[in-house]
C-alpha cells in the first residue's frame, strides 16, 4: 500500500504497507494495515496520515499474472471513525457495500 500525498508543501509517495502470505479474502472482510492478520506477514508496515486529499493505493496479487488494485482519497472533509472509502470515492458505513 502506498500513501500518496496530495497535500500543499507535501511531495512524494511512501510505502507504508506491505505484507506476504497466502490469504483468500472474502468481501467485506477486514484487513488491518500493519496489524495482526491471519496467514499474512508484515514486511514494512509505516503509520499512515489519513488527512484529508490523502489518496491511498492498494494493490493485491492474485493469482500469477493477476493483479486487483484500488485507488481511495480521503474526503475533503475527513473520515469519521467506523466509515469505509469505495474506490469510486463514496463513504460507506460498512466495508465492501453490496453495489447491486
Amino acid at each position: 500500500m502506498e500513501e500518496r500525498p496530495d497535500l500543499p508543501g507535501v511531495q512524494g509517495r511512501q510505502h507504508i504497507w506491505d505484507a506476504s502470505g497466502d490469504l483468500s479474502v472474502a468481501a467485506g472482510e477486514i484487513l488491518v494495515v500493519g496489524g495482526n492478520n491471519p496467514d499474512l506477514l508484515n514486511s514494512v508496515s509505516l503509520k499512515s496520515n489519513p488527512e484529508p486529499g490523502v489518496r491511498y493505493f492498494l494493490d493485491m496479487n492474485e493469482k500469477l499474472g493477476q493483479v486487483t488494485s484500488a485507488l481511495f482519497r480521503i474526503p475533503e472533509d475527513g473520515l469519521a471513525p467506523g466509515k469505509w472509502l469505495t474506490p469510486e470515492g463514496d463513504v460507506s458505513s460498512k466495508p465492501c457495500p453490496d453495489t447491486t
